[in-house]
């Protein structure tokens, strides 16, 4: 029997338990939670700067509709849709 009990303290001592489930659980939802807010800070700062690069095109585009209005159906829709982008981007320098 001495050598049963010995074996047996020798397996408690090897098996034993981890962190609960929940924990890992935690985890895993912290590190998701962290992946998506660091891919969506991400995608914001690329799109205003995407839309920053934008800003330069826009503004001459506009001036020169300024000089010279469009005269055709659609250079007129052209003109409108630069608008509104100027608008919409926020662009410097712009009315």
């Amino acid at each position: 029997m001495a050598s049963g009990e010995k074996t047996t303290r020798t397996l408690k001592m090897r098996t034993h338990p981890g962190p609960p489930f929940i924990y890992w659980i935690i985890a895993c939802f912290v590190s998701c939670l962290a992946v998506t807010l660091a891919s969506v800070v991400f995608a914001v700062r690329a799109s205003d700067a995407s839309k920053q690069a934008m800003c330069p095109i826009l503004t001459l585009l506009d001036s020169v509709y300024q000089g010279s209005p469009p005269t055709t159906p659609a250079g007129k829709k052209l003109q409108l849709a630069v608008e509104v982008a100027i608008r919409r981007y926020d662009c410097p320098g712009t009315k």
